[in-house]
C-alpha cells in the first residue's frame, strides 16, 4: 500500500458536509462532525426512518446527552474503513430485510459499528473511506491474480449505496476513488494531518499497520461490539516481530494469501521477521543474499537464498515489461 496523489489540503471548514467521489484532493475541505439530519426526500423515507431511530439510540448510549451536539475538544481524526465494516457486517449478520424485501443486514451492522467507533474515539474530525469497483485495476494489471478471490455479492452491493446515503443524512464525510483503494486513501489522509493531531484508524487491514506510530493507532471491534483491540507500535512488534515501518517489507517477503499476493517461497512470518531484524529492509536482504552473509541467519538455507534472488529477477522483469 502506498499513499496516492497529492495530499489532502486542509481548507476552511465547511458548515455543510458533502460526500466526495473524486481523487482530486485539492477539491476536498474538512469540516467538523455534524449530527444534523436533513429533511428526507420522499424516495428516502425508509432510510431516513432508519437513520432517525439510529440517531435516537446513539443519544441514549451517550452518558451525557446534553453535549451530543457539541464539538469534541480533542484534536483527533478517526478514519473508518467503510468497505471492511460492510463486508464484516454482511458475513456476521443474519440475512435481514426491510418491508420492501431489500437486504439490510450489512447496513444495520455498519451503522451500529459506526456509532460505537464514534462514541469510543470521540474525534474532532471523522471520515469513512470506501473501495470502488475499479480501485484495484492498476494493481491487477501488474499482478493478474491480485484479489481474484474477492467478489461483491449483489445483495451487498445494494447496501454499499444505501450506506453512503445514510452517511449523507447523518452528516459524515465519506470518500471513494475510481483509481485507488480505501487503504491508499487512508494512508494519504494520515500523512496529510498536522503533526500535533492524533489518528485512529478503524480497520483490520494488515497493510495499514505500516502507518502506526506514536500518534497513529489502529482500532478494531468484533461484530458483537463487545471486544475492542487497539494496535500501537508495541502491539505490532509483539505480534509480527518487526517495527511498523518494516511491515511492508515483511508482507512482501511472506506474501498475503488474503489478497492472493505471492511471497518468497519458504519465507513465512518468523523467517521474514528474523531477516528484517538483521538486515533492516529488502535492499539489505538482497545484498546479503548476493554475498551469502544471509546464510548466517538461523533457518535460512541455500535454497531460500536462491529463492530470494529468483524473486528479485522476477521483479526486475515485471518492471521492464511495464
Amino acid at each position: 500500500m502506498a499513499a496516492c496523489g497529492p495530499f489532502l489540503s486542509r481548507q476552511q471548514a465547511s458548515p455543510t458536509p458533502r460526500s466526495v467521489q473524486s481523487s482530486n484532493w485539492n477539491d476536498v475541505s474538512w469540516s467538523k462532525r455534524s449530527w444534523s439530519i436533513r429533511a428526507p426526500k420522499p424516495a428516502h423515507t425508509l432510510l431516513a426512518l432508519m437513520v432517525g431511530v439510529w440517531k435516537a439510540r446513539r443519544r441514549c448510549l451517550r452518558r451525557f446527552s446534553q453535549i451530543v451536539m457539541q464539538e469534541s475538544k480533542t484534536n483527533l481524526i478517526t478514519l473508518v474503513d467503510g468497505s471492511f465494516l460492510l463486508y464484516q457486517g454482511y458475513y456476521a449478520m443474519p440475512p435481514l430485510t426491510n418491508r420492501l424485501g431489500e437486504p439490510t443486514g450489512a447496513l444495520h451492522n455498519f451503522l451500529l459499528q459506526l456509532e460505537r467507533i464514534s462514541t469510543v474515539t470521540d474525534p474532532s474530525h471523522m471520515a469513512v473511506l470506501f473501495d470502488s469497483a475499479t480501485a484495484s485495476s492498476a494493481r491487477k494489471r501488474s499482478l493478474p491474480a491480485y484479489k481474484q478471490n474477492r467478489f461483491c455479492p449483489d445483495d451487498l452491493r445494494i447496501q454499499f449505496a444505501k450506506a453512503k446515503e445514510a452517511l449523507n443524512e447523518l452528516g459524515y464525510r465519506w470518500m471513494c476513488s475510481e483509481t485507488h483503494e480505501a487503504d491508499d486513501l487512508i494512508a494519504t489522509c494520515v500523512r496529510a494531518q498536522p503533526e500535533d493531531r492524533f489518528v485512529k484508524i478503524a480497520s483490520k487491514d494488515k497493510d495499514l499497520l505500516q502507518l502506526v506510530n506514536k500518534k497513529v493507532n489502529l482500532i478494531a471491534v468484533d461484530p458483537d461490539g463487545e471486544h475492542w483491540r487497539i494496535t500501537g507500535e508495541t502491539e505490532v512488534m509483539r505480534r509480527w516481530g518487526v517495527r511498523p515501518d518494516q511491515m511492508g517489507y515483511l508482507l512482501a517477503l511472506m506474501g498475503d494469501a488474503v489478497d492472493v499476493i505471492p511471497g518468497v517461497p519458504g519465507i513465512g512470518q518468523m523467517k521474514g521477521a528474523a531477516l528484517l531484524q538483521r538486515f533492516e529492509n529488502l535492499e539489505g536482504i538482497l545484498r546479503a543474499a548476493q554475498d551469502c552473509t544471509i546464510l548466517g541467519v538461523a533457518g535460512i538455507s541455500e535454497k531460500l537464498r536462491l529463492n530470494i534472488l529468483k524473486c528479485q529477477q522476477i521483479d526486475k522483469t515485471d518492471k521492464q515489461d511495464n
